[in-house]
């Protein structure tokens, strides 16, 4: 049996950790010993549950960049894969050399046969000190971009041609980085993703780049959905028209609040961190019904007619998958893109945060009323079915596995 070490080194949400928790869960079952490397260690207990008692998992916690998101020479708003890397400490050439070494001196401590990483990139960067072992990259694509020398844009619509000189001061600083460590610095930026193994787990149709794929890249296909035991714990025996999945930190969420309760459509409501003053106005509206916990979203999802969600890529594979319409309430350029490509297979309609306000209750009633939304959803199903998601996971598992 092999040691594999599991990191997720940037990027928020619980995404990252949902999926390789569902990796150590069967690297586990098939008796490997797994090292879960985290940024947010708060995630462990509703990730991972059961899992903790087993003996052959180790938690550390990831060195990761924590610094301000508007440090001099950033990018007002990234473009590719180099401009994203800038708000993971890139431009701070002391800091990545610290961190590095931290890295080096971690993996150097567990020993992994494999490293997987979920948007690692330090990680890899100080893996290319590690002889003799095995990479890969597992996501749902945003952070695997398409081999380039310089890296695409994936701000399609943005036709200016990158200039691969923006990515020479990057460059200089891994390079700088690793010699200090003694690793046999990059030839270029792209050398930093070339792993063993990247499977990009969504779909051509819904891939943040569009269909193309590098040919070291394999569309491997979304995971199935978390597991949680709780329901949503709807009050009636009929079930909800929608199903609303937003966070509170959301910059239209009073906007999509009052959406919601003007619809006045049976509504359930997952609000994560919702502030006592969004309860207070939501408990004069008894077709909302508003839970604060993750829920079992399989469930939830199949019993509603319309999907609400910021564009996250988990709830849309689910939805879709499961033949539901989405309006899609983007909150930031990754979950925009998803909505994007969601529309393009016109199974949702997509909004700005200025626009909730005035057409978030028609594009609803639309999304609900209209049989063509809903037909091009269930056609998505048709092509990507629940079934799928089981047989995903275990090919996922069998191209790590076979690293080992």
């Amino acid at each position: 049996m092999a040691r594999f070490a599991l990191a997720w080194e940037q990027g928020g949400g619980m995404g990252h950790a949902a999926t390789l928790a569902q990796l150590a869960r069967t690297l586990l079952k098939h008796g490997h010993e797994v090292d879960l490397v985290w940024r947010d260690l708060s995630a462990v207990n509703s990730c991972l549950g059961d899992l903790l008692d087993e003996p052959g998992l180790r938690l550390w916690r990831a060195p990761s960049w924590r610094g301000a998101a508007n440090a001099p020479g950033m990018p007002a708003a990234a473009r590719t894969y180099a401009e994203l890397l800038c708000f993971c400490g890139y431009l701070d050439a002391p800091f990545l050399r610290g961190h590095v070494k931290a890295w080096l001196d971690l993996l150097r401590e567990i020993q992994p046969k494999v490293l997987v990483t979920d948007h690692a990139p330090t990680a890899l960067l100080a893996a290319k000190g590690m002889p003799g072992m095995r990479t890969a990259q597992v996501g749902n694509g945003y952070f695997q971009p398409p081999t380039g020398n310089p890296f695409p844009s994936f701000r399609f619509w943005d036709t200016s041609p990158v200039d691969p000189a923006d990515e020479a001061t990057l460059l200089a600083h891994c390079q700088s980085a690793q010699g200090a460590c003694g690793i046999e610095p990059l030839p270029s930026l792209a050398e930093l993703l070339q792993t063993d193994v990247d499977a990009l787990l969504t779909w051509p149709e819904l891939h943040h780049y569009g269909p193309r794929a590098s040919p070291r890249q394999t569309f491997t296909g979304p995971l199935p959905p978390p597991l949680v035991s709780r329901s949503g714990a709807w009050p009636s025996q009929a079930p909800p028209t929608c199903l609303a999945y937003v966070k509170a930190s959301h910059p239209g969420i009073d906007a999509i609040l009052a959406m919601l309760m003007a619809a006045r459509l049976p509504t359930l409501l997952v609000l994560p961190e919702a502030t006592p003053e969004h309860l207070a106005k939501l408990q004069a509206h008894a077709h909302i019904h508003t839970v604060r916990a993750p829920i079992n979203m399989t469930e939830a999802i199949a019993q509603a007619a319309v999907v609400i969600c910021q564009g996250n890529s988990g709830t849309v594979f689910s939805a879709l998958s499961r033949g539901k319409p989405l309006l899609l309430l983007p909150a930031h350029i990754e979950q925009w893109l998803v909505a994007y490509r969601a529309c393009e297979l016109n199974a949702g309609i997509a909004l700005q945060p200025h626009e909730i306000d005035s057409t978030g209750v028609q594009a609803l009633h639309a999304l609900i009323d209209d049989p063509h939304f809903r037909m091009h959803a269930q056609a998505v199903s048709q092509r990507h079915t629940v079934e799928d998601e089981q047989g995903n996971l275990a090919r996922l598992c069998e191209l790590v596995m076979a690293l080992a």
